[in-house]
């Protein structure tokens, strides 16, 4: 390859890896939102910080889907950038790829209007962000699924035919993966902050326990369908799996990528096993309320540094995610 081209392939990679934490931080919004309500301030300011992070993110997306296309189309047709425009209808219409960013960009598109109907639903009713189980949340879940489903049909998964299994399981491992990513992300952005400075113990406990068991819910998922994704990307013969694994430059960045996942649980582990159990046995030897308070507030910002360094790594994750898909893989 030229250097023209090798440049559009590593732009691809990162504006990829920015689009897929973009993904990420919509799917990680949705679950916070279902995890606040506006029983106080804390939990309040928090849904403000998650809309915001949702609205930013919304349109990054938007924009970064456009430049996808186009740098999409000149690698498929080896053109200059200056003659892509051109060639958009064509491979708009012809091509699969094509259609299937359409219907993402679609989809993106009614993710934006269901956080545009509910900020102004919000306004009306003094309320803030998408509410769990609202026709605006539901929307916008279904967007999100809509545009995994848009982002599994341009991937290697989708050589096996249209909604062949294996394009169903790579859509089922980039949901977990956005809800496993996305929901550590947005918590250590937005949440945990905000809960710091302005939560009661019993909220900051409640956040904690099912921030890590639904994380732990889509890591199961997570790890099934990669199992089965490198499975199949490294030959999906048995005697093939580790000469794929060592010997090719997709099995090599799967290993760096696992490498990553593998920190990434063990802060969640340490967390989970560790630190959290804690805040229950320390809750009861300790009965003053102040007492409490400053007992868990070391402790508190010992998890959400954890976390922090969870979800920088979660980040390396996705980026690392994009670039195995832009590589070629073995089987």
């Amino acid at each position: 390859m030229d250097s023209y081209t090798n440049a559009l392939l590593a732009l691809s990679i990162f504006l990829k890896g920015g689009l897929d934490l973009a993904y990420a931080l919509l799917v990680g919004t949705l679950l916070a939102s279902s995890a606040l309500d506006d029983t106080d301030r804390a939990q309040q300011f928090a849904r403000v910080a998650v809309r915001r992070v949702a609205e930013t993110a919304a349109v990054f997306l938007l924009l970064g889907e456009i430049l996808l296309l186009y740098l999409q189309t000149a690698l498929m047709t080896g053109l200059g950038l200056g003659q892509v425009p051109e060639q958009l209808g064509l491979v708009l219409s012809e091509t699969h790829f094509g259609l299937a960013w359409a219907i993402g960009f679609v989809a993106t598109a009614g993710f934006g209007c269901a956080l545009l109907a509910a900020r102004v639903q919000g306004v009306r009713r003094g309320r803030q962000g998408l509410q769990s189980g609202s026709v605006g949340w539901v929307m916008a879940s279904l967007c999100a699924g809509v545009l995994a489903w848009a982002k599994a049909a341009t991937s290697h998964a989708a050589d096996g035919g249209d909604l062949s299994l294996s394009e169903w399981v790579h859509w089922v491992h980039l949901c977990a993966t956005a809800a496993w990513t996305g929901l550590v992300i947005v918590s250590a952005l937005c949440v945990l902050p905000t809960f710091r400075q302005h939560a009661r113990l019993q909220a900051r406990q409640a956040y904690l326990r099912g921030l890590s068991n639904s994380a732990s819910a889509a890591l199961l998922l997570v790890l099934a369908s990669g199992t089965f994704n490198a499975w199949r990307g490294l030959g999906a013969r048995t005697d093939a799996l580790w000469g794929g694994l060592t010997q090719t430059t997709w099995g090599h960045i799967l290993e760096f990528k696992l490498a990553l996942i593998v920190l990434a649980i063990a802060c969640g582990a340490l967390n989970r096993f560790v630190y959290l159990p804690r805040f229950n046995r320390e809750d009861a030897a300790v009965t003053l309320p102040w007492e409490r308070e400053d007992r868990y507030a070391a402790l508190y910002q010992r998890v959400s540094r954890i976390i922090s360094i969870e979800a920088l790594l979660m980040v390396a994750v996705l980026v690392s995610a994009a670039w195995l898909s832009q590589s070629a893989p073995v089987g």
